[in-house]
């Protein structure tokens, strides 16, 4: 059984190819020739595995070696391609969609509040995170807001009639043999409609695009119908410790932000609540954690006002909300102050990427996001460098998610990171050494420029490139392996 016999495995469907949000990353299409003579796929015997064919001994045996996905990458990638945490990563996502038990309906309160806890990488005794993975502007520790529960604790199974709401999250499963340490959220969704015959979710928070897409299919399978609001939801009133008219309240996600609160009733026999609904009293907008619904006999008059540290001036609470003034180079966590409503809408703007507003001086880049058209993203600009690149070539922001950043040589002495798919016309892979060349640089010799040794007594057709220990023999366009694996 030859390399061949495994490829055609592949394509006829007998081998499960390895999922295309892993195989159109811009490293793994870098090093295409070497995973081309591995024919890495799916495990048929533990589909949380690889296989791969190892050397050409081993296939003509037909012998297929099974191995951990983050093993291979650390075996077989050169240093420096991907960190150890990078690996992790891609090997937990991969292992989720294999696992049918890491999309879990979660509707106990303090279940629901660990799983948005437990998504900030990083946490200050303020409750301030660091970005990277899934934050959102509920993703604080409790003490951040000051409040006996975190905010999200309203949803999920209170009894007595409060339910029907909850949280689908979908984990990445452990790349490691540690099964105690704790798991990250790479998606998750608030739901709605549960003990019903139309169960919904609303609004997607997840990792990627690709990872978006995927949850989204997976909770249709599960019965879950795409809404846009919570529209007539039950949440429970949890009263602020020492008032009578400050409730716990989440920023709560969809078109409907208003809510009624509804008094206990010995009719309905159930609890004080609040139902979301369009012509409610109350906005729930916002992301301090918590709403004021004054009592009928309290005096509601006068109004609500706090210090204004943007304008200086003492200002209207109503319509105030937390605005990023800055992000901390070292850990990249947010430093936030609360605003005025007035100042929310002339000095500031949203970053897409975090749906965090944050200060206009924080600056900020237009992200092109949609490989199919030109739509853009506006990014917070230190956010902007973590998630996306700038091209050098059209000198404009892509989003690593769908775009493949490439290392093209213009010069002699320069290389420039380049977006592949928006300048397929003006580079070429050159057939020996592998290296993405400019069409401007008309100059470039691969002995020179791209590091490659001549085989004695060959010419100038021959070369040999070597990678992690691994050495192949170049001809032409053709590649033919030296060396065993």
């Amino acid at each position: 059984m030859s390399r061949g016999a495994t490829a055609k495995r592949i394509k006829d469907g007998t081998y499960t190819p390895l999922p295309v949000w892993l195989t159109n990353q811009s490293w793994y299409q870098n090093f295409d020739f070497i995973f081309h003579y591995h024919y890495p796929h799916i495990s048929t015997e533990d589909p949380m595995k690889i296989a791969f064919t190892e050397s050409p001994e081993k296939g003509m045996a037909d012998i297929q070696t099974q191995m951990k996905l983050t093993r291979y990458l650390t075996k077989y990638l050169p240093p420096g391609v991907l960190t150890n945490e990078d690996i992790e990563a891609i090997g937990g996502r991969f292992l989720a969609q294999f696992d049918p038990e890491s999309v879990v309906l979660l509707t106990k309160p303090e279940d629901i509040a660990a799983a948005y806890i437990g998504t900030a990488k990083q946490c200050d005794r303020s409750g301030r995170h660091s970005y990277g993975g899934l934050v959102s502007c509920m993703t604080y520790h409790t003490e951040y807001f000051n409040l006996p529960v975190h905010p999200v604790s309203v949803y999920g199974d209170h009894g007595q009639g409060i339910d029907g709401t909850g949280l689908v999250v979908w984990y990445a499963c452990h790349s490691t043999n540690k099964p105690d340490a704790p798991r990250n959220v790479v998606a998750r969704s608030i739901v709605g409609g549960l003990g019903t015959d139309s169960p919904y979710y609303i609004r997607i928070y997840a990792e990627s695009t690709q990872l978006e897409h995927a949850f989204a299919a997976r909770l249709k399978e599960l019965g879950y119908q795409r809404r846009r609001h919570l529209q007539d939801a039950k949440l429970a009133a949890i009263l602020v410790p020492n008032s009578r008219s400050d409730y716990v309240m989440p920023y709560v996600d969809g078109d409907v932000q208003r809510v009624n609160l509804k008094r206990a009733s010995e009719a309905t026999g159930l609890p004080a609540h609040f139902v979301v609904t369009d012509y409610g009293e109350h906005t729930v907008g916002r992301i301090n954690g918590s709403i004021f619904a004054g009592d009928e006999d309290e005096d509601e008059d006068e109004e609500e006002t706090f210090y204004c540290p943007h304008c200086e001036e003492d200002s209207p609470a109503e319509g105030s909300r937390d605005v990023v003034v800055r992000f901390t180079p070292s850990d990249f966590r947010t430093v936030l102050r609360t605003w005025c409503a007035s100042c929310v809408e002339n000095d500031t703007f949203r970053c897409e990427a975090t749906d965090l507003v944050c200060d206009i001086d924080v600056g900020y880049r237009d992200v092109r996001s949609d490989p199919a058209g030109d739509d853009s993203i506006t990014v917070a600009e230190p956010h902007a460098d973590r998630i996306a690149f700038l091209c050098g070539r059209t000198d404009q922001w892509y989003h690593r998610a769908n775009f493949n950043a490439i290392a093209v040589r213009v010069s002699a002495d320069c290389t420039e990171v380049w977006c592949a798919e928006v300048n397929t016309e003006h580079f070429t892979r050159h057939p020996y050494t592998g290296e993405y060349v400019s069409n401007d640089f008309t100059d470039y010799d691969p002995q020179k420029h791209g590091g490659v040794t001549l085989v004695a007594g060959g010419t100038a057709n021959t070369a040999v490139v070597t990678l992690t220990g691994i050495g192949y023999t170049i001809t032409n366009t053709a590649v033919s392996q030296e060396n065993t694996l």
